[in-house]
């Protein structure tokens, strides 16, 4: 068994020597291929083919531990975990990358792992604004598992990072099986009820800088990272208000040492104060989450 050890080793350096990952490029407008969906290309990478060699030489065993960054997988028990994973493909997702459209198809559920993903809806055909963000602690499109067909928002990621993705007919089945799944998936439509109620309450009745310092600490939620990549300009997108408002915003938490900016770049210095500033929306969203993922 050393001497095999030693092998896959080796041909895991000459493969990392001779191989390149290749993840097709998104935008909005490109890359949409025959079934409506965005294209996202697998994964050609060393690692994959490494693991590949590996899962012959060496069969995972029931007591290895499950790797997995997803906040709703890593609560599956493993041999749930197991039996989904077949299912699973793992894709990278770039910022601005559209997964549905309003009206569009919607053929595959998408778990993030450190990729984070906004929800939209149009306002007046120019103007769009976010009602939920989606990261790790949840799944995108779960709208179709409960009997929906086409998306009735925009969902674009706003954070690039990766995900899982899933047919939507493979859940189904997976879900219809003796587990945990079916009551994580609902418990999440639940958060995600819980989050768009609250920020039409935060939009309506809180100011500007108590909904910037909630929208960072979400970010921050769900990134797993106090670096942050967002600009005044995006932020004030976001929130349907006006980039000013975000700027003053910006500038006090500066000044009080909360953050730190530098274009297209925020770092969230002191968490506590911050939490402090947010309105009471980030709490309840928060605890909602929590319920259920820990």
């Amino acid at each position: 068994m050393y001497a095999i050890a030693q092998i896959a080793l080796r041909v895991h350096a000459i493969v990392n020597l001779r191989c390149r990952t290749r993840v097709q490029d998104f935008h909005p407008d490109e890359g949409r291929g025959s079934r409506g969906n965005v294209r996202v290309a697998r994964h050609s990478t060393p690692d994959r083919m490494f693991r590949a060699l590996i899962s012959r030489l060496a069969p995972m065993s029931a007591s290895n531990p499950v790797m997995v960054k997803n906040r709703i997988l890593s609560m599956l028990a493993k041999a749930e975990y197991r039996r989904l994973r077949p299912s699973l493909e793992q894709v990278a997702l770039h910022a601005n990358a559209v997964l549905y459209e309003p009206g569009g198809a919607v053929r595959h559920i998408y778990f993030p792992n450190d990729a984070v993903v906004s929800l939209l809806y149009d306002v007046d055909g120019r103007r769009t604004v976010e009602v939920a963000m989606e990261g790790n602690e949840g799944a995108v499109g779960l709208a179709v598992y409960l009997g929906g067909v086409t998306s009735c928002n925009l969902s674009i990621v706003r954070d690039a990072g990766t995900a899982m993705r899933l047919e939507v007919k493979a859940l189904t089945r997976c879900a219809d099986q003796r587990g945990r799944l079916r009551e994580l998936l609902h418990k999440s439509v639940h958060g995600l009820v819980t989050q768009i109620a609250q920020a039409g309450v935060c939009s309506r009745f809180h100011c500007i800088d108590a909904r910037v310092a909630r929208w960072l600490l979400m970010t921050q939620d769900r990134v797993g990272s106090r670096e942050l990549s967002a600009t005044q300009e995006s932020i004030a997108r976001m929130l349907g208000v006006r980039r000013s408002g975000v700027t003053a915003a910006a500038s006090g938490f500066q000044r009080q040492s909360m953050i730190g900016y530098r274009r297209g770049r925020i770092e969230i210095l002191d968490p506590r104060k911050l939490r402090a500033a947010s309105c009471s929306c980030y709490g309840v969203i928060k605890r909602q989450y929590d319920s259920f993922l820990k």
